[in-house]
Formats: C-alpha cells, structure tokens, sequence
C-alpha cells in the first residue's frame, strides 16, 4: 500500500504553495452536505462536530481543526487516564487527503487510501491533575500540516492510532487497522487576514438565554472586544435571544453548537472542559488576553482609580510574563432566606437588571484556590485548561477582591440553583456607574 508520507522541511526552507484552491468545494458546501458537522453563527471560518467522536480504542474527540499560523491541525479532548496514567503514551498518525478529495462512503475512502498524506502525531503532554470523583484528562493532539494543504480552507483527515498493545481488545470490537476517527472535515481556525485583539470572552452554557444580553454588553463595556459562546444546549435558542442579534452583526460575538453529550459516569463539566481548551487553542492568535466565567458571574473593579476598564488591570507592566491572574469568587444572592416569601418580593428577584435582582452579597470572597476561582489567561502561555484554573502553563497570580478585581457570582440567577441564599451576608447599595457596589 503506497502512502505519501511528508518528510520534515529543511531549515530555513521557506515553501510557496501552489496555487490548490482553485475550483474547490467552498466550507459551507462541504459542512452542509456533512451531517456530522455545524456552522457556528458569526464572524468565525470554523466548523464544529455535531457530536463528539466517539469510539472503542480511541479517545474522545471534541474538536479539530487547522491552525494555519503554526501550520499544524489541532485534535482537543477528554479521556479519562488508565490506571497507570500512560495514555499519553499512545502513538497517532494524522492521513490528509488531498485537496479537492472529498471521499463519499467508506468504499470510496479505502479505494483512495493510497493517496493520503500521512504525518505522526507530536509527543502529548501527560495531563496529571485530577478533576472531580472520577478523574478526567486532558489531552492536545498535534500534528504537522501538509504542504499541499498551507492554504485551504477546508479538507478531509482521518486519525488513526498506532499503538500495538491491545489486550483487552473485545471480540466485537474492530482489529487496529480500523482504530481510527475517518473521513472528518477540517476547517481553518482563523480567517486568511485576521486581526488581533487584547482582551476576549469564552464561556459554555445551556438554556441561559435570557441572561446573556446583560452579561455581554456588561463586560464589553469593560474592554472586552470579542465573545465567543459554546451552547451545549441539544436545540439552541440563543440566536434568537433578545438583544443578541445586535452582538452578532457586529462582529463582537461568535455562537458555536457544543449540544455535545458527557459519559454516563460524568457530569457537564466534562464538555465545559473540553469547550475551554478547544477556544483557547483556536485564539492563541488573535486574543492576548481571554476571561473565562460563566453568564452568572461578571468581573468588578474594585479601584476607583480604573474602575470602568479591565484593560488597564491587564495592561500592567507586571502581569507581561503571567500565563494568567486569578479573581476570587464573591457570592451574591436575591434575598436573606430569614425572609417572609411576601418580603422577598419586595426586596428583590424582579429587577430589571442582575444587579438590582440580587441585593445581598456574602461579607467576603470565598477561600482562594478553592475550586471557586476564575481566571483571565494568556491563550499562548496555556497548555491544559480546567474550568477553575490552569493545569499546564505559565505562572498565575491572584488579584486582590479588595482593591482590585473579583469576580461576582449571581448563583441564583442560575436555573440550576434558583434558591441559592448566604448564611453570612450584607446588604448592598446598587450603583451601576461606581467602581465598587
């Protein structure tokens, strides 16, 4: 079986493409005709799985797609470690079909193997650091992208594992040749002329919608220059929430399908983890610096020196050679659970405005690094991401909740904690116009 394998390029060769994007398909007609694959809604060249990948012997896949700035193709996902911890020792090929190749059933796509370009995967990083009841790792697949391939938008690409040892192996179960995720599109990460940005928001939600609005224009009135939000939701609304119409012709906001399922063993964190590390290694081009909440939590100055712009926090001289800073978690909530039902009513939990609904906050930020912090990260410094913090990266510190940033977290604007309340709290003074509520 003859297979074109891509030799390493000479140092400081310097390659111009030919000319291979004439008369081939476009990414809308590829993804549409592909049942596996989504358009996100906005400004964004990607494509996005409709499912994760999933099958015996591979691990599971949430996204790939082609980093043309590096020239690599990018594979993020979660599996869960062995009980040795040596899944990242297992070997991969990347098989790239050439452009304008678009195999249509698997007959064809055996009758072409011998035309694919195939390219071994780079080392993995072992992901050690546990998360939840049953651990869960993170794993970056990466490999090299073809000559042929610099500057297309869109192809074809199978991942395939090598590794030999396969005890375990059901009978039911196909041999190693077929231990591979086949015929997968492949979109751009970036527009061919992108520009870059200082300061962005990536977050995953689920029948949020009428929260979203706020939770935009409140951070985008602080710096923030782009929004990109997975929606794990199976049948999504979100385009049709008020007020976001607005963000999406603009530019400012990006929609990407995430309806991706978790294992029956897991909860949603899987998929957020998942959803973090797909948009911090699809903008570690054009984002300097991306915040990473949810929709009930909103960053506050709390200097009155900077009180209207995170980019003055970010713009420090001492945060340059930072992977990222941490923001302490302040709760707040709608009422004193003390309260008559009739006295909650008048007190709040109608407001026009998150900030009007929930008129009492804890009396200080909970304990740091205590599962409860959000960060704000350099994308190109971070490696392994996991909801509250950075697991493989650069160095992080924490800003003071006092005099400088927190974060601000409105659990019971949450659907899935609608009756969250403080034991210790104090009342507050709304002022949307002031440094410090």
């Amino acid at each position: 079986m003859n297979i074109t394998k891509e030799e390493p390029e000479a140092s400081g060769d310097v390659f111009i493409p030919e000319d291979t994007t004439s008369n081939l398909p476009s990414r809308n007609d590829l993804v549409v005709k592909d049942r596996g694959m989504l358009l996100p809604h906005g400004d964004d060249p990607g494509c996005y799985f409709v499912e994760r990948l999933e099958r015996w012997g591979l691990p599971l896949v949430h996204s790939i797609f082609a980093d043309q700035v590096d020239r690599k193709v990018i594979i993020t996902g979660v599996r869960r470690p062995t009980k040795d911890y040596s899944w990242h020792l297992e070997k991969f090929r990347c098989e790239f079909y050439p452009p304008g190749m678009v195999p249509q059933d698997a007959t064809e796509l055996t009758g072409n193997f011998s035309r694919l370009i195939t390219v071994p995967t780079d080392p993995m990083i072992k992901d050690e650091q546990k998360i939840g009841v049953q651990p869960q790792g993170v794993f970056i697949i990466t490999c090299r992208l073809p000559r042929q391939l610099y500057d297309v938008d869109v192809f074809k690409f199978n991942l395939r594992r090598l590794t030999d040892d396969q005890p375990d192996q059901p009978d039911d179960q196909p041999d190693q040749s077929e231990l591979a995720h086949t015929n997968i599109t492949v979109c751009r990460s970036l527009p061919k002329k992108y520009s870059t940005h200082f300061l962005s928001i990536c977050t995953m939600l689920k029948h949020m919608d009428k929260y979203v609005s706020h939770w935009l224009e409140y951070h985008r009135l602080l710096g923030v220059e782009r929004a990109y939000i997975y929606d794990n939701a199976q049948y999504s609304t979100l385009v049709t929430a008020p007020g976001i119409q607005q963000h999406l012709h603009s530019g400012f906001l990006t929609i990407i399908p995430w309806s991706h399922s978790y294992s029956e063993d897991k909860t949603y964190l899987e998929t957020q983890i998942a959803s973090e590390n797909d948009c911090l290694w699809r903008h570690r081009h054009d984002a300097k610096w991306m915040i990473k909440t949810d929709v009930d939590e909103f960053i506050q100055p709390m200097n009155p020196d900077m009180p209207n712009s995170l980019v003055d926090y970010l713009k420090q001289p001492f945060l340059e050679g930072l992977a990222g800073v941490r923001l302490q978690n302040w709760f707040f909530c709608q009422f004193d659970k003390k309260m008559s039902k009739k006295a909650r009513r008048r007190d709040g939990g109608n407001g026009m405005t998150v900030f009007h609904r929930n008129l009492y906050s804890a009396r200080g930020p909970t304990p740091i690094n205590k599962g409860r912090d959000k960060s704000i990260v350099r994308p190109d410094r971070v490696h392994y991401f996991k909801i509250h913090a950075i697991k493989w990266g650069g160095d992080v510190l924490s800003f003071d909740p006092q005099t400088e940033l927190r974060m601000v977290h409105y659990r019971g604007d949450n659907p899935r904690h609608p009756h969250f309340v403080q034991r210790l709290y104090m009342r507050i003074r709304v002022c949307l116009n002031c440094g410090k509520n």
